[in-house]
């Protein structure tokens, strides 16, 4: 998009009360965080409360996210166990395969969220809700 028809889309929107709103949101985000250097408020709670993501679902959220990875890290450890007849993994094993099942996260976080929640939301707005909990909440 050029500068040119950027003017052109605002000239042509410039009364559109959505457009004034969110053009007032961003000129307070950019005074808080180049003339301000500070961040005063998030709000996020009318469009978590939209989500139904409340803080105890927050909670649950990631309890089953990490049990979920804990439970997987236990089935990579029995699965090298078992190969190797051994009884125990050295650490630098766990360290490898808790780096492997910890990149499967926000696979995992949207899969959980999707479950809990009874919704369809993909790796990128699973996080995006559920960091905006955690700022939130």
């Amino acid at each position: 998009m050029t500068y040119n028809a950027l003017e052109d889309w605002k000239d042509h929107f410039k009364a559109d009360p959505k457009l004034k709103a969110l053009s007032k949101e961003l000129i307070s985000i950019h005074d808080d965080v180049f003339k301000k250097q500070k961040i005063s408020q998030f709000d996020f709670d009318k469009e978590l409360e939209d989500a139904g993501l409340t803080k105890e679902l927050y909670i649950m959220v990631y309890r089953k996210i990490w049990a979920s990875l804990r439970h997987d890290l236990y089935l990579e450890i029995q699965s090298v166990k078992n190969e190797t007849h051994k009884l125990e993994i050295s650490q630098e094993k766990f360290d490898e395969l808790w780096e492997e099942v910890f990149m499967r996260f926000d696979t995992v976080r949207a899969d959980v969220y999707n479950m809990m929640m009874d919704d369809r939301l993909n790796e990128k707005e699973s996080k995006i809700i559920m960091l905006k909990a955690y700022i939130e909440f």
